[in-house]
């Protein structure tokens, strides 16, 4: 049975906490105003958008992204337009898999930056360069972090949230200084 078109396009963007340090390229409004200007010049009918503010690439476990793909199973989307492949996902080997099953469905994936169409047969390679570079990139930046975390241990620093710690305060030197009246409490 071929598949009834409903002339809907799926807007699908994502901002994960760390792109938000980013520059405005990536910022959400950004990414609907282009994907919004791709499908009036391509002229889809119904657009409906997904949106993943605060989510990393790294995992698909994000709602709207979950929410769209169940409405790909309904039927009630014809194509997904992303505005880069490292919007969709930086796990190289998942997103060839929501590819494939959305492929299975007769259901585009065309990433806007890259301008790939994921139903063209030469998709998966053009896919799995730049996706390999964004894991590639989401891993170097975690390792980043790691190491930094290790390295302010080794020279005896440590972040602490004074905001959630009773009877001490930053002192004018950086280091803790008790509050009088709350360590009378912790005493007792």
């Amino acid at each position: 049975s071929k598949k009834i078109s409903t002339g809907t396009a799926a807007l699908y963007c994502r901002l994960s906490r760390d792109d938000n340090m980013d520059s405005e390229s990536n910022s959400i409004q950004n990414q609907k105003r282009i994907l919004e200007q791709y499908a009036i010049d391509h002229r889809f009918p119904n657009i409906q958008f997904y949106v993943d503010d605060g989510y990393s690439g790294a995992s698909f476990n994000r709602p709207d992204f979950q929410r769209m793909m169940a409405d790909c199973r309904r039927g009630l989307i014809d194509q997904i337009l992303v505005k880069s492949i490292s919007r969709f996902a930086r796990n190289t080997v998942d997103c060839l898999n929501y590819i494939r099953a959305l492929r299975e469905l007769g259901i585009a994936v065309i990433f806007e930056k890259e301008n790939i169409n994921t139903l063209e047969a030469d998709s998966e390679i053009l896919i799995t360069m730049p996706g390999a570079f964004a894991q590639a990139e989401s891993e170097s930046i975690s390792a980043n972090v790691r190491w930094g975390k290790r390295q302010a241990m080794r020279e005896g620093k440590t972040i602490i949230q004074y905001n959630r710690l009773y009877a001490y305060e930053k002192g004018e030197n950086g280091k803790p200084k008790i509050i009088q009246e709350q360590a009378e409490v912790v005493r007792s």
